[in-house]
């Protein structure tokens, strides 16, 4: 999967509505969980250092 190299400079919004649609290409906990906690943890531990 992945972003394809001729939609990478264009917002998100751009894209079709069958991406927005398609199952392919919608957020799972499965799939995506990990790095939805990875990234959480390490925007927390951002917060805390710069406050």
């Amino acid at each position: 999967m992945g972003t394809p190299k001729e939609r990478i400079p264009y917002p998100v919004w751009q894209y079709s509505g069958e991406k927005w649609r398609n199952a392919e290409y919608q957020y799972s906990d499965e799939i995506h969980g990990e790095l939805k906690e990875r990234l959480s943890n390490k925007i927390q531990e951002l917060m805390k250092a710069a406050y």
